[in-house]
């Protein structure tokens, strides 16, 4: 996998926030709200996510930092940021698709404008297969 994302101290204030993984969490991941007030990786297009989470060098894991262990501390780019980070697609994407989160913190296109709009996570940089990262503006 490619691993791109990075959290940088000097990101502008009030895009990041660190919160507790309840579950392990992939670097490069949508993340949402679980039932016990931590982030874990969407499941499915009905969870609505937070976030995506970042590779911050801060908090180094002991599994050769490609995921957050359950209870660690994760840093998240927070939904509404504006930020341009590499996701995982789940479907094949066109530049300027409207992207959901969905299964394993990935995104897939939204399937239908003025129908569960709240899904919308972000918007296609660029096109991207099946199982590739491209690049996603997260709204």
């Amino acid at each position: 996998m490619n691993f791109e994302l990075r959290a940088y101290p000097n990101g502008a204030r009030g895009t990041r926030k660190t919160l507790v993984a309840s579950a392990q969490v992939d670097f490069g991941t949508a993340v949402y709200f679980a039932s016990d007030g931590n982030v874990e990786e969407t499941s499915a297009i009905t969870d609505i996510p937070i976030g995506v989470a970042l590779n911050d060098d801060m908090y180094e894991s002991e599994n050769e930092d490609t995921y957050y262990a359950s209870g660690n501390p994760v840093t998240v780019a927070l939904r509404g940021s504006g930020e341009v980070l590499r996701l995982v697609n789940v479907s094949g994407v066109s530049a300027g698709d409207q992207v959901a989160a969905t299964a394993a913190g990935s995104v897939i296109k939204h399937a239908s404008n003025g129908t569960n709009d709240y899904q919308i996570f972000g918007i296609a940089l660029e096109d991207a297969s099946n199982g590739e990262r491209g690049e996603t503006l997260v709204l």
